[in-house]
């Protein structure tokens, strides 16, 4: 596992406890306040309260501001997540772009054009918010080639056919005339 998210994860364990001691610190405080037999009692008990639980959140502060810098460097270095449809509309805009010169005509008598392009991509292959997708190994993280999935695609051109507007059933009207 990336220890990154190893340190995350001990960051909010440790979270975790230092929240369950607070709860435990401030039922033996509510207690204590309910059977104190005066005022002073209550007041001494409230000022030792006051000491131990701010000694105790500042470096529990700290804690947690490391944990939040954590998940920011998680998320600001996470895999691209990367959606089959996504892939083959990247590749779509590549074979368009390649076809623009032999679709537009120009002052050359030849034209050069992509008829079909196969594409083999290693990734794995996961689930993420119910749509499967594909996580491409990282340059900077050492992976297990087991674990990695060939996804190959192949791509050609096809002509598009365009619409034709069917003639209109009514007859025109001449202008001028009615």
């Amino acid at each position: 596992m990336d220890e990154r998210i190893e340190t995350l994860i001990k960051l909010l364990t440790e979270a975790l406890g230092f929240n369950q001691q607070l709860q435990k610190l401030q039922d033996q405080f509510l207690t204590a306040t309910a059977n104190a037999k005066s005022i002073e009692e209550v007041r001494r008990l409230l000022k030792s309260y006051s000491e131990t639980f701010s000694s105790t959140v500042r470096p529990e502060a700290d804690r947690l501001a490391e944990a939040l810098k954590s998940a920011e460097a998680l998320r600001t270095h996470a895999a691209p997540f990367f959606l089959p449809g996504d892939l083959a509309k990247q590749f779509r805009t590549l074979i368009d772009n390649s076809q623009r010169e032999a679709r537009i005509p120009g002052d050359h008598e030849t034209a050069a054009t992509i008829k079909s392009l196969d594409v083999e991509l290693k990734g794995l292959i996961v689930v993420q918010q119910n749509q499967a997708g594909i996580i491409p190994p990282q340059p900077d993280k050492p992976i297990d080639a087991g674990q990695l999935s060939t996804i190959r695609m192949s791509f050609g051109s096809i002509p598009v056919l365009k619409n034709v507007q069917q003639p209109s059933s009514e007859p025109t009207k001449t202008p001028g005339k009615g």
